[in-house]
């Protein structure tokens, strides 16, 4: 579901009883963002995306309204070359979707978030091991949304006795 500033509130509402994503491409009001904050907390299982070409967008800033988020998606967000600004959603993050970005990322940012379940990345980022050794969850998962498992395999396991990430399909 799309929404845009001014959001329609009742629209929203009605819309997430099915959806399972709500997705922007412009940066929100600052009333917009409380708005929606509140109604997504309400709606735990529904993933915010962010995409486009906005470079306000790309500073992640408005996660600063949604600090109980718990699915996000950045995935689409073209400028996107930091993810500090991570550190101010709360520990409970389940889904982090990153996607395909021009540059490897830091993914140290991501490594507080203690109930993350599922990691979606297609490029190889750094702080990537980091974050698996630091999530139980994730050394279990089946790491088969990151294309570049076999290449992360080759270059950081021979050196690491905790990775046993499992071989991509």
């Amino acid at each position: 579901m799309e929404v845009s500033s001014p959001v329609d509130v009742p629209r929203l509402r009605a819309g997430l009883d099915t959806a399972t994503r709500v997705q922007f491409q412009a940066p929100l009001s600052d009333a917009d963002y409380r708005t929606l904050a509140a109604i997504l907390v309400e709606h735990p299982s529904v993933t915010l995306r962010a995409y486009g070409s906005d470079t306000e967008l790309s500073t992640l800033r408005f996660l600063r309204w949604l600090p109980h988020l718990r699915r996000l998606s950045v995935a689409g967000l073209l400028h996107l070359t930091d993810l500090t600004p991570l550190h101010q959603l709360d520990a409970d993050v389940e889904v982090l979707d990153v996607g395909e970005t021009r540059k490897p990322l830091d993914l140290t940012p991501a490594t507080g978030f203690r109930n993350l379940r599922e990691l979606r990345i297609a490029t190889l980022h750094r702080g990537l091991a980091d974050l698996l050794h630091s999530n139980p969850i994730l050394q279990g998962l089946a790491l088969w949304r990151i294309r570049s498992t076999e290449s992360f395999r080759s270059s950081h396991c021979r050196t690491c006795s905790r990775c046993h990430l499992p071989s991509a399909p």
